[in-house]
């Protein structure tokens, strides 16, 4: 490695390949941490509210949809050379691959207070091409809903804010139907 090369991986901060090996090798092994940006983020706490939302929202996916997508819950989502966030849930094509995904259909996210965090997470969904992100914002009792990414600049042409009385839809997930009244109470 030259020196160029070392100044270069500070500056940019961990690569992919470099978490998982610390993550194989155990050192992260007590760590709630996710990788953004090439940085070792903290992930918040897990409060009643938050859990709830989660496990009910996990409960409609399983049940709504079928073995064509894969639903995964708080498990790494592949975005980038230097980013592996850990949604609380995605939706993805079932490939058979036992790998992290890499192609989505749907992101979920879902905030107590972690705000800064979250809005990094758009730029990263919107450049990876991630088609539909929905972030759940608990304290406001709002989904704010994420569509047509522009991976360049890494923003989302379309979001709009839905309520309690609302239902959320996917269009490459026609038979999910996600009414929001139980949800966001």
């Amino acid at each position: 490695m030259h020196v160029n090369d070392a100044q270069e991986r500070r500056d940019h901060g961990l690569e992919r390949w470099e978490y998982e090996a610390l993550v194989e090798r155990g050192v992260l092994r007590h760590a709630r941490v996710e990788l953004l940006d090439g940085q070792l983020v903290a992930m918040s706490a897990h409060h009643t509210p938050y859990a709830s939302t989660v496990e009910r929202l996990a409960a409609v996916l399983h049940r709504q949809l079928d073995d064509t997508v894969r639903v995964r819950c708080q498990l790494p989502l592949v975005v980038g050379v230097r980013s592996l966030p850990q949604p609380e849930l995605v939706v993805a094509p079932h490939t058979g691959s036992r790998a992290h995904p890499i192609t989505v259909h749907l992101v979920i996210e879902v905030t107590e207070s972690s705000r800064d965090i979250d809005e990094r997470k758009v730029g990263l969904y919107a450049r990876a091409d991630v088609p539909v992100y929905w972030r759940f914002e608990l304290t406001r009792g709002v989904v704010r809903v994420h569509e047509q990414p522009d991976p360049e600049p890494g923003t989302y042409r379309r979001v709009t804010l839905h309520g309690a009385d609302d239902v959320l839809r996917v269009a490459a997930l026609p038979s999910l139907s996600v009414g929001l009244a139980d949800l966001l109470e």
